[in-house]
């Protein structure tokens, strides 16, 4: 009998499912993946998603021929889905499918795989050996390259007869490794100009075509269950193989001939964690030594190594100075931290709580284990201090949320309310009503549409849809009577396609308010006000009208804010005792806080230069047209 396997993934909403669709599904369903591992396993394929979503993956050319490979089944996950803290609804969402198989997943080995990777040809069935061979735990990288770079050549190679991605390994290493992400270039330990604040995985460059690597953190890809679980205590990453495979039988897919995993993402992502300089080993234990769990220090005793040409002979060499390096760095760290009650998961649950209960949803799913750290397998001390500190980052956070509020909207204790404020304002200027609903566009529609208010119809767009090949027309409704679009930095170069996309869809001289959140901005050295003057002609180039501009910032915000940051990452790194000097930096903050935004609201946003501007809202007057 062939070994049962299910193939679990999750994504919703359909601006990501078609992304989904467009590369990483095309990709799976080269013949030496989804095929291949349908040769030698009874395998079904599982997609968590919400029940509204279903009819679109139905119709859409990739599932249909995902559907002639093998079985396809979803799972509704309508009450694990929020605005935010992905994280513990994808964590969730997995824990969901592997618990519904009760006391069959001992005989399951379940493939993990995010809606947002990109497989080399073969990599499943290389795999699939593993699981033919019965190991517990197969680990896999992902080698992470910038999106805007290396799309363009991914969709080229799509089969347009057949709507497959197929690439061999090197070909696709051949694609991605000379355009590394720059978070990949900060943990490259042969070059001295860049780190990150947040290391979690460690490179060395061996030669042009090659990069050896070792991973604290690194992707759970298959796992055979050794004992039934009922509900889950931490991230996927965190507690997955020690809650179902505690025998650690396992083994690492690091060679990329074999297995070649693509993770995309853009070029400004997580760009806050970069610093100019060489890394401080010392900063690298202290950072390591909060998160990292037993299952983490052990991961990163494997070598991985990408490479485009064969094997160079400088790589045992490499590989000796990875390993005294990892050695070195383990015998400084401290006790690794339990799993089940890791403070990165507790606090992530209490945000997500939060949200679901701003949307009117209190009750706990049953996969969330929230006391579990009451009724685990650590000694009494560990289980009382779980206790504690769960309860206290409970009150913690929703002491927090009830000062600062949660965005959008904030309270004027938040640094960032002047951000949001100026977003509102900006957008109630050209909000009317009569003559048509106001479009709101925006990465996820409901952040645009909160700062509308409630009073204003409106109808969302995602960011995604409207700068897709099938960007919606004219609404049946009729055109709409202004636009209002929210966007991150990272999308500031888009403003020109945006605001020619929009125009079709309104009202002749409807008008259209762009705003720019550079979110998080004020932990950055740079100064977006100067990076905005690059961006000039993608912002308002070509446009025949005079696009007004007002913006919100300045040091005293950026100062204020970097201590709200300070004071959240002391409380991480050293829990209740660090509110001896969180409290009144908090006090400081908040106080200040509410005078700086009160100053702010009486004289309104700048014309003029402003220095480390945080938003810019932009207003593109009269610029609607006949539709067609």
């Amino acid at each position: 009998m062939p070994r049962k396997a299910k193939f679990l993934t999750a994504v919703w909403g359909e601006d990501y499912i078609r992304r989904f669709a467009s590369l990483s599904l095309p990709s799976f369903l080269a013949e030496g993946n989804l095929p291949a591992l349908a040769a030698i396993t009874d395998l079904e394929v599982v997609i968590m998603t919400r029940s509204a979503d279903v009819a679109y993956f139905e119709q859409h050319p990739s599932f249909k021929l995902l559907r002639r490979v093998c079985p396809v089944r979803f799972v509704d996950i309508d009450d694990l889905v929020t605005s935010s803290v992905y994280g513990v609804t994808l964590t969730l969402a997995y824990a969901r499918a592997v618990i519904a198989c009760g006391r069959g997943m001992l005989d399951t080995h379940f493939v993990f795989m995010n809606a947002d990777f990109v497989l080399s040809d073969g990599s499943l069935r290389a795999m699939g050996r593993h699981i033919e061979a019965g190991r517990s735990i197969v680990l896999a990288p992902s080698f992470r390259a910038i999106a805007e770079a290396v799309e363009p050549g991914l969709e080229a190679s799509i089969d347009a007869s057949s709507g497959v991605l197929s690439i061999p390994s090197r070909q696709l290493a051949a694609m991605s490794m000379p355009h590394p992400h720059a978070t990949t270039v900060a943990k490259t330990r042969t070059q001295t100009f860049c780190h990150t604040t947040h290391p979690n995985q460690f490179f060395w460059q061996v030669d042009e075509n090659t990069l050896l690597g070792r991973y604290f953190l690194i992707f759970m890809l298959c796992l055979k269950p050794e004992r039934v679980i009922e509900s889950i205590n931490s991230y996927c990453d965190y507690a997955l193989v020690p809650e179902l495979c505690p025998s650690g039988d396992e083994v690492v897919m690091g060679d990329s001939d074999e297995f070649f995993m693509l993770e995309l993402q853009r070029a400004d992502q997580e760009q806050f964690m970069v610093r100019i300089g060489a890394a401080n080993d010392g900063q690298v234990v202290r950072d390591l030594s909060t998160w990292t769990t037993a299952e983490h220090r052990r991961a990163a005793s494997h070598d991985v190594v990408f490479h485009m040409q064969d094997l160079p002979p400088g790589l045992p060499a490499a590989r000796a100075e990875a390993g005294a390096f990892i050695d070195a760095l383990r015998r400084r760290l401290g006790p690794p931290i339990p799993h089940e009650v890791h403070p990165y998961w507790i606090s992530g649950v209490e945000a997500w709580r939060f949200h679901r209960r701003s949307a009117g949803v209190d009750s706990v799913p049953p996969e969330l284990s929230v006391a579990e750290p009451l009724r685990t397998r650590l000694p009494l001390r560990t289980r009382l201090t779980a206790s504690f500190r769960q309860q206290f980052w409970s009150i913690a956070f929703n002491l927090r949320s009830l000062v600062y509020g949660d965005a959008p909207p904030v309270s004027p204790f938040n640094p960032l309310w002047g951000d949001y404020d100026h977003a509102a304002r900006a957008f109630a200027r050209v909000a009317r009503s009569g003559a048509g609903p106001v479009l709101a566009v925006a990465e996820i529609p409901a952040t645009a549409q909160r700062l509308l208010g409630t009073r204003v119809e409106a109808r969302a767009l995602g960011l995604v849809e409207l700068l897709s090949d099938k960007a919606p027309g004219p609404s049946v409704d009729g055109p709409g009577s202004a636009a209002v679009v929210y966007l991150l930095r990272k999308d500031v170069r888009k403003i020109r396609s945006i605001v020619e996309r929009l125009r079709p869809m309104l009202a002749r001289g409807a008008a259209i308010s762009v705003f720019v959140h550079h979110l998080g901005g004020e932990a950055e050295a740079g100064n977006f006000s100067d990076e905005l003057a690059l961006y000039t002609a993608d912002v308002i180039g070509g446009y025949p009208g005079t696009p007004k501009c007002t913006f919100v910032g300045g040091e005293p915000k950026r100062f204020l804010h970097r201590i709200l940051r300070r004071a959240r990452r002391d409380y991480r790194r050293f829990g209740p005792f660090a509110m001896a000097w969180v409290l009144p930096l908090l006090a400081f903050d908040a106080l200040s806080s509410v005078l700086l935004n009160a100053g702010l609201r009486a004289r309104g946003p700048a014309s003029g230069y402003i220095r480390h501007c945080s938003s810019v809202a932009i207003c593109f007057e009269d610029a609607g047209r006949a539709p067609g």
